[in-house]
C-alpha cells in the first residue's frame, strides 16, 4: 500500500520586522483518472491564497496562526475508487485505498457522512487523514480557503459561525472568509501531520477489502467530536442563519458553490417565488458552474409541483454532465419527501434502471432521500437480488440506510445528526 504523503515543517519568516517561526503544511495532490486534470499553477495559487488567510490577522475575531499552505511534488493521477463518490465505500476508496495523495480531487461528491451534493469532504484524524475537493471548488475564486476548510476539518477543526467571515463557516468560504477566531483552532491547522502509516493515525481500521466499508475504530469517538464542536445553542444558530439569508437573494445563494454543509434550512427563508428565480437560473449557461447548487435548492425549497418536477427530470435526461445528473435526482428526493410528489417517485423508480450509471445511481440516491415506503420497498427488493454486483449491492444498502434514518428523523433531522451541521 501506497503511504498519504503530508510534510509539516517550521521555517522562519520576517513578520512585521520581526522573525516568525511558520509551520509550512506541504500536501501532495491527487486527481482521479476520470478527473480533468488541473494545472500546477492553479493548485499553488490556491494554496497562496490559503497561507494568506492562515499567515494574517485582519483584525476582529481572527488570529495569526502562523501556518502555509503548499504543494507537494507533482500531482499524481490514481485510477482507485470512483470520480463521484456516491456512498461511504467510495469516499474511503478514494481517500484511503492504495492512494499516495493528500488532497484528492474528482468530479462530484454525493456522500460526506450524509448523502448529498458536496463540494469538499475531510474528517478529524489523529495525524493525517486524505480530504476531497471537487473539481469545480478547486476553480472556484476562493479555492484557497475551501483547502484550508476541509483540511481543518481532517486536523480537528469543526464548523464555526460563532462570528463572520471564518474559513470553518459551515456555510462554505467565499474570498472573504479569511478568518479563524482563536488560538486553538489555529493551532490545530499547526498540527504534524506527516503520516508514513496511515493505518496508525486515523480514526478508520484500514484493514478492509476492496468493495466493503472499512469499520470505525470507535462510531462514539467520532459522534462526541462533532457533538463538541457545537459552542452555540441552537437559538443563536437559528438567529445567525435567519441573519445570513436575510441579507442574501436566491440569486446571491444559487450563486455560490455549496462546500460540505447542505442548506436543508433554505425552506423557511425562502419560498416558491425564488424557485422560479432558481429556474431561470438554471436555463443559463452562463451559470453551469453554479448548476448543482441551484439544482439542491431548487429541491429543498420546492412546492411540488408538476413544474419543478418537469424542470429536474428534462435536466436529467438533457445534461450531459454526470455530477450534475446526480444533483437533480436527489433534488426529485428532496421534493418527494417535502410533497409526496407521485410524478417525482416514479420518475427516481424507473430511472434507477437507467443504462446511465449517473442517472440511475443517482436515482437510488433520491429515493434513499425521500424516505418514502413505496421506495424503501424497492430498495429493499434490490438488495435482497442476489445478482445484484457488490458495489450496486453498497449503494443500494446505503440508500436504504438513508430512507430508514429519514423516515425516523425527518430529512433536517437526518442532517443535522450528519457531518454537516
Amino acid at each position: 500500500m501506497r503511504t498519504h504523503l503530508a510534510i509539516s515543517a517550521a521555517v522562519c519568516i520576517l513578520s512585521s520586522g520581526a522573525q516568525a517561526q511558520v509551520t509550512l503544511q506541504a500536501v501532495t495532490v491527487g486527481t482521479h483518472s476520470q478527473t480533468t486534470p488541473l494545472a500546477d499553477s492553479v493548485y499553488d495559487t490556491a494554496f497562496t491564497q490559503a497561507s494568506s488567510a492562515l499567515n494574517n490577522d485582519v483584525g476582529s475575531n481572527d488570529v495569526d496562526c502562523n501556518v502555509g499552505m503548499a504543494r507537494y511534488g507533482a500531482q499524481v493521477t490514481y485510477t482507485e475508487g470512483d470520480d463521484n463518490i456516491s456512498d461511504d465505500v467510495e469516499y474511503y476508496d478514494t481517500t484511503f485505498r492504495n492512494n499516495g495523495t493528500f488532497m484528492n480531487v474528482v468530479d462530484s461528491i454525493n456522500w460526506c457522512e450524509v448523502t448529498g451534493s458536496a463540494g469538499g469532504c475531510g474528517y478529524p484524524i489523529n495525524g493525517g487523514t486524505p480530504f476531497v475537493i471537487t473539481r469545480a471548488w478547486a476553480l472556484d475564486p476562493a479555492n484557497g480557503l475551501a483547502f484550508a476548510h476541509e483540511f481543518g476539518h481532517v486536523l480537528g477543526n469543526t464548523h464555526d459561525d460563532d462570528q463572520p467571515l471564518q474559513i470553518m463557516d459551515p456555510d462554505g468560504p467565499t474570498t472573504s472568509h479569511t478568518k479563524v477566531r482563536t488560538s486553538t483552532r489555529c493551532a490545530m491547522f499547526r498540527e504534524d501531520i506527516g503520516c508514513w502509516n496511515p493505518g496508525g493515525c486515523s480514526l478508520y481500521a484500514l484493514s478492509f477489502t476492496a468493495g466493503e466499508p472499512p469499520q470505525r475504530e470507535s462510531q462514539q469517538r467520532v459522534d462526541q467530536f462533532w457533538e463538541a464542536s457545537s459552542t452555540a445553542s441552537a437559538q443563536d444558530k437559528q438567529s445567525t442563519h435567519a441573519s445570513r439569508y436575510a441579507d442574501l437573494s436566491i440569486e446571491e445563494l444559487g450563486s455560490r458553490l455549496i462546500l460540505d454543509r447542505i442548506p436543508v434550512e433554505v425552506d423557511e427563508y425562502y419560498g416558491q417565488k425564488d424557485v422560479e428565480v432558481l429556474k431561470q437560473m438554471l436555463a443559463d449557461p452562463a451559470r453551469i458552474t453554479y448548476h448543482n447548487t441551484i439544482l439542491t435548492l431548487i429541491g429543498l425549497i420546492s412546492d411540488g409541483n408538476a413544474g419543478d418536477v418537469h424542470a429536474l427530470t428534462d435536466y436529467i435526461m438533457f445534461t450531459q454532465n454526470s455530477a450534475q445528473k446526480y444533483a437533480a435526482a436527489m433534488a426529485l428526493g428532496y421534493i418527494v419527501n417535502r410533497a409526496n410528489s407521485a410524478e417525482a417517485l416514479a420518475f427516481l423508480l424507473t430511472q434507477r434502471h437507467s443504462s446511465d450509471r449517473a442517472v440511475a445511481r443517482g436515482s437510488i440516491l433520491g429515493l434513499g432521500l425521500s424516505g418514502n415506503i413505496r421506495a424503501r420497498a424497492e430498495l429493499e427488493d434490490a438488495v435482497s437480488v442476489t445478482v445484484v454486483q457488490d458495489r450496486g449491492r453498497n449503494i443500494l444498502n446505503h440508500a436504504l440506510t438513508d430512507n430508514l434514518l429519514i423516515e425516523e428523523l425527518g430529512l433536517k433531522g437526518y442532517y443535522q445528526r450528519g457531518r454537516t451541521r
